[in-house]
C-alpha cells in the first residue's frame, strides 16, 4: 500500500473523533476524543505499538550506562516491557532514577501523565557495617543482604515500596507485588504463593522429570562419575522434600513401599 494512502487512512480514522459514555439508565454528552485509543479499533494496537516503541528507543541509549550487568556475562538488563507494563532495572538507585526521569520526559512530550499509585519500587543490597553509607536507606530486615526502599520518585512523587504497610500483614498485598500475573515477594521467596509442597515435588520428580530423562539416559553413553555427581545433587533435594534429615538412610527413598520406602526411581 503506498505511503500516502496509509496516511490518509490513519488521518481519516483518528481525526476529530468523538465519544460518549452510556449505561442502561443514562448517557453523557458527546465529547471530543483527543488523547488515547479506542478499544476494539483495528488500528489501536498498531498505533499503541508505534508510540510505545518511541519510549523504548528513548531508553535504549541508557541501557549500557544504567542497566544491571551480571558478573562473568555480557547480559545486561535495563528495560523490559510487556504491552503498557514496563520495568526498569539498574545497579544503583541513582541510575534507576536517571532512567525514570527520561521516561517522564517522554510522557510530557506525548501529553501523558504518570500514575505513581500503580508504580512499585524494590531494591536489595549488602549492608556492610564496615562502611558508612552516603544515603541511609530504610532496610526491611536484619540480615546483611536484605531489601530496602530505594526512595525513587516519578514526576516529583515518591514511588511506593513493595511493602505496603497499609495492607493486612497476613495478606499477600502486604509484602508482595503482582507483575504480569505473578506475585513477587520482598524476600524473593515463594513460600506464600507456591502451593506445591515437598510431596508434590516428589510426585513431579517421579512421574515427570525421571520419565522425561529416561530416553537421553538410555541413548547417551554417560560415565559412572556423571551419575554419581547427579546423586550428590538430587538426593539432598529428595530428602528435603520428603522431610528426612540429611544423614537418614538413602534406602528410605528408593525401597519398595512394601519395605517401608517411598519407591522413587
Amino acid at each position: 500500500m503506498p505511503l500516502f494512502v496509509r496516511r490518509l487512512i490513519f488521518d481519516y480514522s483518528y481525526d476529530k473523533l468523538s465519544a460518549l459514555i452510556r449505561s442502561r439508565d443514562w448517557s453523557t454528552e458527546i465529547f471530543p476524543f483527543e488523547i488515547g485509543l479506542f478499544q476494539g479499533c483495528a488500528l489501536s494496537c498498531i498505533l499503541f505499538n508505534c508510540v510505545f516503541q518511541l519510549l523504548l528507543n528513548l531508553l535504549q541509549p541508557l541501557s549500557k550506562k544504567c542497566g544491571y550487568s551480571f558478573k562473568d556475562s555480557a547480559i545486561s538488563l535495563h528495560d523490559q516491557a510487556f504491552a503498557d507494563d514496563i520495568s526498569i532495572c539498574s545497579s544503583t538507585p541513582e541510575l534507576n532514577q536517571l532512567s525514570i526521569n527520561q521516561l517522564v520526559c517522554f510522557l510530557k512530550w506525548a501529553h501523558m501523565q504518570a500514575n505513581p499509585k500503580k508504580c512499585i519500587c524494590f531494591a536489595s543490597k549488602k549492608f556492610d557495617p564496615r562502611f558508612v553509607p552516603k544515603v541511609e536507606f530504610e532496610r526491611y530486615g536484619t540480615t546483611v543482604y536484605c531489601p530496602y526502599d530505594p526512595m525513587l520518585t516519578i514526576n516529583g512523587e515518591k514511588l511506593r515500596f513493595i511493602v505496603n504497610v497499609a495492607a493486612d500483614p497476613n495478606s499477600l498485598q502486604f509484602d508482595h507485588f503482582k507483575e504480569l500475573g505473578r506475585w513477587i515477594s520482598v524476600n524473593l521467596t515463594e513460600n506464600q504463593v507456591c502451593g506445591v509442597n515437598g510431596l508434590h515435588k516428589l510426585f513431579l520428580y517421579e512421574h515427570f522429570i525421571v520419565r522425561r530423562l529416561s530416553w537421553p539416559f538410555l541413548v547417551h553413553d554417560l560415565c559412572l562419575s556423571y551419575a554419581r555427581d547427579l546423586d550428590k545433587f538430587v538426593i539432598p533435594h529428595l530428602k528435603r522434600w520428603a522431610g528426612l534429615y540429611r544423614s537418614s538412610d538413602v534406602g528410605t527413598l528408593f525401597r519398595l513401599r512394601s519395605h517401608l520406602g517411598l519407591q522413587l526411581t
